[in-house]
This record gives structure tokens, sequence and C-alpha cells, in this order.
């Protein structure tokens, strides 16, 4: 496609026509009520009280104190004042809407900046602003009512408009090359998530372990750790409840950016002697904040550039999945373009890459089997993929197993078969002792996040009492089960992000789970490839590992002696929707027909993921 020329051009106009569209939208459309009244004014105080003027500061004496605020032109789109206080602290508006009800907003400010920005877009005559703190000074209150560039908003109509029409033009092509469509939309929609999400931990599960970890691989007594990378990592006086609006945000990401280069040579003891090789998946992260420190750019923009090599190293191996499969192109595509995947690939977490590694696992076995004779490269390629999953989690070392399966005559010869298939014996082997070694040895902790928890305790307890956990395992099986295997945290899990999607989560996952059936339904597997046998083969291997990751997490991650499991999640089993679609899948007598891959399959996903990003704008701070 990019070979043609008029192609290129066609691309680069409709690129230019879109940024040209989307400033348009931006203007006429959310900066409307605005156009009339462009300008920016500090506001009239008419009525203070328990408040004192000092030094050009207002400053609060109790914490009752209000200031009343007379508005001109009866409208206010944004409301602005410079602060300083010793401590976070709240404070209320108050005001009359057109009905003549009074309004009460409760809102928050950090220490960590110093101006308020917050976004009214409301027709009133007075403001009522009571602050629930003494000792706060306040100064240069404005009304701004000026037109604002949102960035979100412009890359998000930028991207939609481009890539849609892209992918309408050469429709024909995408269809043909599922591989290429997933380069282009999980690139455009994953880079708009990393921009659009906060540029802090705390958004997916267990992100600020990663981001320490991430940033100090390779260290083993001490590191570099700056204060910024401190406060976001113990999440000292950091919430996005006390950054309300996007001019809060960039003043805090500022803040962090100067403490950080103030900082940077600061050590943190990091105590670290657990082998390197369960946190080689950090990888990706660690070398996006080596470019930013060997370029000596900001903090943020180190934090971009760290999730964004972890995005580029989930879209290739998830690309080479697609790729190399056959009849399972389409089930690959539409699991590599789920929500929950996209999203985790954006954050601090591995999980995503793991996910993939196992996928590009089966797509290489089922390959395999297609197959007349092994392709060396694809054997290699798939035990390196299984060892990197299972690194970190070798929980999914049961994957390794499925080559075992592969028929000799698939081999040169019966002895290579049985040499190659020893070795990953051998290697599922040493892969297991990491999992299982460390819990009879006793250098299992508990949960480091607390609790009484006790990994040795919770072993002898299954030892002496195999019967009542086998109760346990299949009571908990029956209640959470399904919802880990095809549950919202599984299709469009977005973690403590929940609240920005919330409104519509119900229609995403309904429509993520229609479209996935869908496109798993209509593949055609061969019944003399996909035969019960390896179906058989699966779900023992899907079995197997729902037991160790569900035993690992009642060893580490549950109070001695009770008759539940936590610490399970969903994201664990993303990647089991392919063997579990695998093992329902209808199969069907060889066809030699290329299947044409239907029309909707390189929009729908697009469209879920774009709608995603609009509520996370929408609902996210300063629109």
């Amino acid at each position: 496609m990019l070979k043609n020329k008029k192609n290129i051009k066609f691309i680069i106009v409709t690129f230019l026509l879109a940024i040209l569209c989307s400033f348009l939208i931006e203007i006429i459309v959310w900066n409307k009520s605005l156009l009339t009244k462009n300008k920016t004014y500090n506001a009239k105080i008419v009525e203070l009280h328990d408040i004192e003027k000092k030094e050009g500061w207002y400053k609060t004496t109790t914490d009752e104190a209000y200031i009343i605020l007379e508005i001109q032109d009866g409208y206010i789109d944004k409301l602005q004042f410079k602060y300083k206080a010793e401590k976070n602290f709240d404070w209320i508006m108050y005001y009359k809407n057109n009905n003549n009800e009074t309004q009460k907003i409760i809102q928050k400010s950090s220490i960590l900046i110093n101006e308020a920005t917050r976004k009214l877009n409301t027709k009133i005559k007075t403001l009522k602003i009571e602050f629930k703190s003494s000792d706060i000074k306040i100064q240069n209150i404005r009304i701004k009512n000026s037109i604002t560039l949102n960035s979100s908003r412009l890359l998000f109509m930028v991207i939609l408009i481009t890539t849609l029409i892209i992918l309408i033009k050469f429709r024909d092509y995408f269809r043909k090359n599922l591989e290429k469509t997933f380069l282009v939309i999980a690139g455009t929609t994953g880079l708009l998530l990393i921009i659009v999400s906060p540029k802090m931990v705390y958004t997916a599960w267990d992100d600020q372990i990663h981001l320490k970890r991430a940033y100090t691989l390779f260290s083993t007594k001490e590191s570099n750790f700056s204060q910024a990378l401190q406060i976001l990592e113990s999440k000292i006086e950091v919430s996005s409840d006390n950054f309300q609006t996007r001019e809060e945000q960039q003043t805090f990401y500022k803040e962090l950016n100067k403490i950080h280069r103030q900082t940077r040579d600061y050590k943190i003891q990091i105590n670290n002697y657990s082998p390197k090789y369960n946190q080689i998946v950090y990888l990706p992260f660690f070398i996006g904040f080596r470019i930013a420190d060997i370029l000596d750019l900001n903090f943020t923009t180190g934090f971009i550039l760290a999730k964004l090599f972890n995005l580029i190293c989930y879209i290739i191996i998830m690309y080479y999945a697609i790729k190399i499969a056959t009849s399972l192109k389409k089930i690959i595509f539409v699991i590599a373009l789920l929500v929950s995947n996209l999203f985790l690939a954006t954050q601090f977490s591995y999980d995503p890459t793991i996910t993939a590694s196992l996928i590009l696992a089966l797509s290489l076995f089922i390959k395999m089997l297609e197959q007349k004779e092994i392709n060396n490269k694809y054997l290699i390629a798939f035990i390196l993929a299984v060892i990197w999953a299972s690194l970190p989690k070798a929980v999914y070392c049961p994957v390794l197993l499925l080559a075992l399966f592969i028929p000799n005559n698939k081999f040169k010869t019966k002895k290579q078969a049985l040499i190659i298939k020893g070795l990953i014996l051998f290697i599922t082997l040493l892969l297991v002792s990491t999992f299982i070694l460390p819990f009879f040895l006793g250098s299992v902790g508990g949960d480091s996040r607390g609790g009484n928890t006790n990994a040795s305790a919770q072993l002898s307890l299954i030892l002496h009492n195999p019967f009542r956990y086998c109760k346990t395992l299949i009571k908990f099986f029956i209640i959470y089960g399904p919802e880990q295997f095809f549950g919202k945290n599984t299709l469009v899990g977005v973690a403590y992000l929940y609240p920005y999607i919330e409104m519509g989560i119900d229609f995403i996952y309904i429509g993520s789970f229609i479209f996935l059936m869908y496109a798993s339904f209509t593949s055609k597997m061969d019944k003399e490839i996909l035969t019960n046998k390896i179906k058989f083969i699966l779900f023992i291997m899907l079995v197997g590992i729902w037991l160790l990751v569900v035993t690992a997490m009642y060893l580490s991650f549950t109070e001695v002696g009770l008759n539940t499991i936590n610490g399970v999640q969903s994201r664990y089993f993303i990647f089991a929707l392919l063997p579990i679609l695998l093992i329902l899948l209808p199969t069907t007598n060889k066809n030699k027909e290329k299947e044409k891959n239907p029309l909707p399959l390189i929009f729908i996903p697009f469209l879920i993921l774009m709608f995603v990003i609009l509520l996370f704008i929408f609902k996210g701070k300063g629109i």
C-alpha cells in the first residue's frame, strides 16, 4: 500500500484535512459558547468573610471563610485562582441555577501545585467560594471565558478522521492483511490511550510496584530514584481528585518535572536479591526510561516513553501471532484489540506482553500442527514465547508441554523428536521449580502489602487438608470462574480508571463479547488439525494453569484458613480466551478456499476502542 506514491499522497492529504477539520470542530463545537465571550478578567469580589487581605494575598482566618464573586455577563466557563497552603484543603462552590436552586460543588486542592482551575460552563450571577481550612492564601482570582484548544480532543479527532478514512479507502487491503490492520488500530489507539491517561500510577493494578521495578531494573543494592518517583510510587498527596482539570494536571506535571530534575541523583536502597530473570519483562519500560535519561528529557516524557516501549513490545508480539496464524487470524485479531489488552499495554503492567506471548505460542503450536514438517524457527519462537511469559509467572509453563503432542513424524527423525521433547520437558520442569521450590523452602512470605498471610502456613494447611482445599477450589470456580474467563474485566477491564467509562461499560462489554463470538464462530477450523485429542489437551492445559494460578494466590495473597481465594484477577486469564474458543469451535473438512474476512472486522474494534477513549476524555479532567 505504501509503495504506491498516490496512496502516500492520499494519506498525507487526509491527515492534513483531518487536522483542519479537528481545529474547526474544536472551535465551533466545543468552544461555541465562548465565541462571543472570549475574554479573561479578574473577578469582582463583593463580600469577604473571615478573610483578611495581606501583602497582596487573601488569607483565611477560620475554616468557615468565604468569598462572594460577582460574575460579569452572567456566565462563567472556568474559575482560576492562585493559592498557598501547608496541606491539602477542601473548598466548596455555591451558586444558583436557572431554576433558582442552590448548587453545591465540593472541591479538593493539592499542596503539590499552587493554582486551582475549575470548569463550570454555566450561567450564574454570583459565586460563593467557601474554604474549609484556615491559613490558606488566595490571589489573582480570575474568570476565564476564553477559547481553549484541548490537545486530547484535537488528537482524538485527527486520529478518528484519518484512520477511518484510510480504513475505508483501503478496506480490501486491510481485509486481506489483518496483521497490518492490527498495526494501524493498535498503534493509533494505543498512542492516544497513553496520552489521555494520567501521567501517574495507581491507574492500573499494582502499577506503582511495576514502576519502581522497571526504573530500578538491574540494580541490586541501590539506585537513582528521584523524589518525583517517590511521590508517585508512595502516593504521597497524589490523587486524581486533587487535580480536577487539564490545567491543574499540567501544572502538577511541570512540578514533577522540576522535582525530578532537582533530585534525579537521589539514591534509595533496593535490597532486592531476588533473581533478575523474573523481572526481564520490565525491559521495555527500562529502555524507555534510559532513553529519556540519555537524551535529558523531562520526567513526564520519560514516563510516556516507558509506556510507549511496552506498547510497542505488545504490538510486535501480537503482530506476529496474527501474521503466523492461518485459520486463527480473526480470533487473535479481535482478542489482540480487546479494550483490556490495549489498556494494560499502555500502563505500567507486564500482563499484556505475557498475554501476547502466550497467544503467539498457541498460534505457533497450531501452525506447527498444520505443517507437514516442523519449522525450527517456529519451534524456537514457541519455546522463547512461553519462557518470556513464564519467567515472571511460572504458572503459565504448562503451555510449553503442548509441544510434546506434536506428532513425531513431523520431525526429521524420531530420535530428533525425542531429544527435542526431552529438552522441552526439562525446560518445563526448570520453570516449574522456580514456582514450587520457594514455597517448600519457605522463602516465600505473604502479601507484602499486609494482612494475615503466610505461604508456609497455607501450604501446610493444604497438605494436611487436601479435601477441604478441593472443596474450596470447586466452590471458587463455580462462583467466579465464568466471570474470570468471560467477564467485564477480561474483555474491557480498565482497572482503577473504571469510573471514566462506567456510563458505557455494559454497551462496550456486550459489543465486545458479541463481536468476539462472531469472529470465532465464523472461523473455519480443520478437523484434521484441531482434533478432539488436541481439544482435550488444551482443556487439560487450561485446568492445570487455572489450578496453578489460584493455588499461587491462595498461598501468597489469602489469609490463612479462609475458605475462599483472594487476589485472583481476570487479567491472568485473558490469553485463555483463545484455547477456550478453540475447544468450543466446531470443525469442518479441510477447505482450500481462502476465507474472506467480513468488512465489519476492520471497523468495529477500532470504533469500540475510540469510544472508550472518548469516554476517558469526557469523563477525565478539563472537558
